[in-house]
Order: C-alpha cells, then sequence, then structure tokens
C-alpha cells in the first residue's frame, strides 16, 4: 500500500520531519491530527507567530527598503570613512536613489505613474540646491546613466518572445515602423521651425521623443488578468515585443543621428560639398579597416583641408564619437555579440551547480562589457543594439535547453535589478538636469502644442495600422491609447547629447542650449504622455476592452 507524507511545520515540531500517512486515512482521522497540532503549539509560540508575521504591503516595502539603504550607508561609513558623509557627493547619490524610489511607490499608491515622481524629485534636488556635485562625480553621474541602460536594454532582449515575433511578424513590424517613424520625423519638422533646430539636431531630438512605454498596457492587463474579469494574452504578448523592438530601433536610429551630428557636416552629401564627402567617406572606411576607429581629423589635402567641427553644430573631437559609419558598427557589433553568446550558451548544461546565479551575472557582466567596451574601442552605434541581441540571443538558447516563456528567472533578476535601483537612478538622474526656478513657460506651452499634433497624428496612423486586424472598434481605440505614453527611452537618450557637449573640447553656448532643450522636453513629455494616458487607460479599460479573448485573433 502506497504511503504519502505531510510536511509539519517547523513551530509545531522541533525539526522538520516527515510523517507517514496511510492513504486510507479518513476524513476524521485527518482532523484528529489537526486538533493534535494546534494543542501541541504553545501560547508563547503563537504569540511569536503571530509577532513575526509581516503582511505584503507598500509601506512595508518601502520600510525594507529605507532599512537596506540605511545598512549600505552604515557599511561604507565603517570602511571609507568621511566619503559617505551627509555633505558628500556619494552620500547625496544614496539620497537621490532612497527618494525617486520612495516617490515612486507614493505615485503609485495614489494612482500616478511612478517615474514621474521619480522625474520630480530629481528636479525638486536640483532645484533647491541640494544636488550639486563636484566635476569627479558628474562624470561617475553619466556612467551610471550608462549601466541603467545597459540594464533596460539587456532587459528588453531577454523579454522578446521569439515564437510571437515569428508568429505575428508584420503586424509587429507595422507596429513598429509606421508611428515610431511618423513621430520622429513630424517632431523632427515642427522642432526644426519652433526652437529653431538645425535639421540633424531636429532629427536627433525627433528618436528621442518617439519611443513608446507599455508599462501601462501591460500593467492594466495583468490586473483585468488576475481580476479573472478580461483576459487578451494575445494583445499583451503582440505589444509587448512590438514595444522592445520600437524601443531599439528607436535607440539604434538615435545612435546614428548622434554619431553623424558629432561628426562634420560632410558625412551627408546634401549638407555639404559632395567631393569632401566622398573624400571623407574614403578616409573613415580606411580607417574603420584597419584599426576600428576613425581619426580625430581628417587629414589635409592638396586642395585644402576638411574641417571637424561642424558650424551647425559645434562638435569637435569629442572623446569616443568619431566620424564613425555608425550602421557598420551596429551590424558588426551585434554580429560579433551573437556569436559569441550562441557559441558559450549552447554548450551550456542545464544540469550545472549555480546555473541560475552564473547567467544572472554572466548576462549583467556581458551588457556591461558590450556598452562600454565598444564605445570605448570606437564602436559607440552598436553598444545598444548588441545589449539587446544578447539578451534575445540568450532566451533563444536557453529555450532550447528546457526553459519556456513563462520561466526565465534571468529575466526576473534583471527586472528587480532594474525597478529596485536602475530605474530611480536614471529617471532621479534625469531628474536633476531640469531647475524648476529658471523653467521657460513659453518652452512649456510650445512643446505641449507640440504633443497635441503628435498625439492628434498618432491616433490617425493607429487607426490606419489596425485596419485589416481583427480587432474591435473598441479595442482599437485601447491600443492606441496604449501606445502613446512614454517613459525609459526618454530618460535614457535625452542627456547624451548634453553629455557628449561637456566632454568636448570646443562648445559653443547655442548647442548648450538645445540639449537642455532635450532634456527638458524629454521629462515633459514622459510626465505628460504617461500621466495623462495612464489616467485614460485606467478609467475606460473595462469599457472599451471585450472580454471574449477568442474573437480577438490578429492576424499574421
Amino acid at each position: 500500500m502506497s504511503t504519502t507524507y505531510h510536511l509539519v511545520p517547523s513551530f509545531v515540531e522541533k525539526n522538520k520531519s516527515l510523517t507517514p500517512i496511510n492513504n486510507a486515512t479518513t476524513n476524521e482521522q485527518s482532523e484528529h491530527i489537526k486538533e493534535d497540532t494546534k494543542k501541541s503549539i504553545t501560547k508563547g509560540q503563537l504569540i511569536l507567530h503571530e509577532q513575526c508575521y509581516i503582511p505584503k504591503t507598500s509601506i512595508h516595502t518601502l520600510a525594507g527598503v529605507v532599512i537596506t539603504v540605511l545598512l549600505l550607508w552604515v557599511s561604507l561609513y565603517v570602511i571609507i570613512k568621511d566619503a559617505i558623509l551627509p555633505k558628500t557627493d556619494l552620500f547625496k547619490i544614496l539620497v537621490l536613489i532612497l527618494c525617486s524610489y520612495s516617490s515612486g511607490m507614493l505615485f503609485t499608491m495614489i494612482g500616478l505613474p511612478h517615474i514621474s515622481g521619480m522625474f520630480l524629485t530629481g528636479s525638486v534636488f536640483r532645484s533647491v540646491g541640494f544636488f550639486n556635485l563636484t566635476s569627479h562625480y558628474k562624470s561617475i553621474i553619466v556612467t551610471l546613466r550608462l549601466l541603467a541602460i545597459s540594464v533596460t536594454l539587456t532587459k528588453s532582449g531577454l523579454g522578446l518572445n521569439t515564437d510571437t515575433l515569428i508568429k505575428y511578424k508584420w503586424s509587429i513590424l507595422k507596429y513598429l515602423l509606421i508611428p515610431c517613424t511618423m513621430e520622429a520625423m513630424v517632431f523632427a519638422v515642427l522642432a526644426k521651425y519652433i526652437f529653431q533646430f538645425p535639421w540633424f539636431w531636429a532629427l536627433t531630438f525627433g528618436y528621442v521623443i518617439c519611443a513608446t512605454n507599455s508599462g501601462p498596457l501591460l500593467n492594466t492587463l495583468n490586473q483585468l488578468k488576475n481580476q479573472g474579469t478580461n483576459e487578451h494574452d494575445r494583445m499583451k504578448t503582440l505589444f509587448e515585443n512590438a514595444t522592445y523592438l520600437d524601443n531599439i530601433y528607436s535607440i539604434s536610429a538615435f545612435a546614428v543621428c548622434l554619431n553623424a551630428l558629432a561628426s562634420s557636416s560632410k558625412l551627408i552629401p546634401w549638407l555639404g560639398d559632395w567631393d569632401d564627402f566622398r573624400l571623407t567617406q574614403q578616409l573613415v572606411f580606411a580607417d574603420v579597416l584597419s584599426s576600428g576607429r576613425t581619426k580625430s581629423a581628417v587629414e589635409s589635402r592638396s586642395q585644402g583641408e576638411i574641417r571637424t567641427k561642424n558650424k551647425e553644430t559645434g562638435f569637435n573631437d569629442i572623446k569616443g564619437y568619431g566620424f564613425q559609419v555608425p550602421l557598420y558598427q551596429m551590424t558588426i557589433g551585434s554580429a560579433v555579440t551573437y556569436a559569441k553568446m550562441a557559441c558559450v550558451l549552447s554548450k551550456e548544461s542545464i544540469q550545472l551547480e549555480y546555473m541560475v546565479p552564473k547567467r544572472c551575472f554572466m548576462v549583467f557582466l556581458n551588457g556591461v562589457c558590450t556598452y562600454f567596451g565598444l564605445k570605448e574601442i570606437g564602436f559607440p552605434s552598436g553598444g545598444p543594439l548588441s545589449c539587446f541581441v544578447a539578451g534575445a540571443t540568450s532566451t533563444f538558447c536557453w529555450k532550447t535547453q528546457g526553459w519556456s516563456a513563462s520561466y526565465n528567472p534571468v529575466l526576473k533578476f534583471e527586472s528587480k535589478l532594474w525597478n529596485l535601483l536602475m530605474e530611480p537612478l536614471l529617471f532621479g538622474l534625469v531628474g536633476t538636469e531640469i531647475d524648476l526656478t529658471i523653467t521657460d513657460i513659453s518652452e512649456v506651452f510650445a512643446a505641449i502644442g507640440i504633443f497635441l499634433i503628435i498625439i492628434l497624428l498618432r491616433a490617425i496612423f493607429g487607426f490606419f495600422i489596425l485596419t485589416g486586424e481583427n480587432f474591435e472598434l473598441k479595442e482599437k481605440l485601447f491600443v492606441i491609447l496604449s501606445w502613446m505614453p512614454k517613459g525609459t527611452v526618454q530618460a535614457a537618450l535625452s542627456p547624451q547629447p548634453l553629455d557628449m557637449l561637456r566632454t568636448s573640447s570646443v562648445t559653443e553656448e547655442e548647442d548648450l542650449k538645445r540639449a537642455e532643450i532635450i532634456v527638458r522636453v524629454s521629462v515633459l513629455a514622459v510626465i505628460f504622455f504617461t500621466t495623462l494616458f495612464s489616467l485614460v487607460i485606467k478609467f475606460t479599460n473595462k469599457k472599451l476592452l471585450s472580454k471574449n479573448e477568442n474573437a480577438n485573433e490578429v492576424s499574421s
């Protein structure tokens, strides 16, 4: 006769043990065992058990984070002493991270997007004069922001579902390319004539703004699924993957524009003389093939010299952003990353001890090495796409070894790292670039006017794209509203032109103003779009979404 085992709680027995119970045990015998168990628990044990039980709420989570940060500060103080005292820059960074995370949780509790609270925390710190760092820590701040970008790009690659991507490839391609490209081009034209930006500046600005944030959409669909009222798994997986690709597309296009912006205007024929462009192109390719990076200044020729300083941009010999071939960089970087990750992961055994921590550590370090390493060797445009490719390749290889789309502990690790540390770090630091005391009201109204035009055009294009897909009219409206919010990409990309100008040997005041406008308008776009449409989605989702998911088959 077979025997099963019930695990007796540790507070009942001194040691955990397996108590054999015959399968023929009746319900009366089971009840008798439960009564004996209750009697065996002493009053002191019950009190201790009740006192130690802490419900899982936002307040208790926040308290745990505060205690953890305090322990971190004490640990750093006993090690590095005066460098972590309250008036030091390192202490200010720790306080910023803690306050950004706390404000994000508070905004979530009152029903507002958490990233808006993180942005406002950084802006308030800057406006009251608390966050004024020395030049040494300013360079560290730039590195920390780039580290956060590498984490979110790797996380996006890990979350990519290749099965959904293959099944709905044409639908995802439409959702990815058409709205994003349209918004970037329209925003570039508006920025050209409203903010008086040169064309390259305007195009770079457009690709900062055009990316979307799927957070409100996914949170709403998960909430409805948990409540058991609506289930739209197809919609969730479809637009989640489309958002990942939308983000990497805008980041890669931004990298191309930024490197062209940092280079001479001779890079593009219609911005300069064709002969100069042809000669410069030959010099670039010759140098890339020989040493992997271009020269800091273009050599002189018999007819004269080609100046590397662009009159429109003011950039001149910026470290890590020379006269590059961005598409070449992205192709080489992605190919090398794919080959490296595929070779390493395909030979890995799932029976290895500490397999999950090893994979988490390897993926994180690969993102850091890829993003920063390619920048150091002169391939800055290849870093973002390579991080994404590394994450996607890892997920694909692990699926062939037994992991599924629903089970990916490395993705959970990267998500926790992002939510607990990198997200408040990134949004808080970008917020410190905004001084609320010197905000130009006319600039704010001009930006809001541009946003309203973008909303209108994006809605029109959205209905056009969804034509032919098997969505109801209300569901199409929900998708369009969910495709509006901004977030991580704007926080990641907007400070980069300003960082480049600060490291430039020759910088014009006008270019600094343009870079600062990009940061301010990007932060305003995140707060405006995300707050507005998160609230709209929150109050309209049950009216717009159908309860019957089976009728919502997306055409492939």
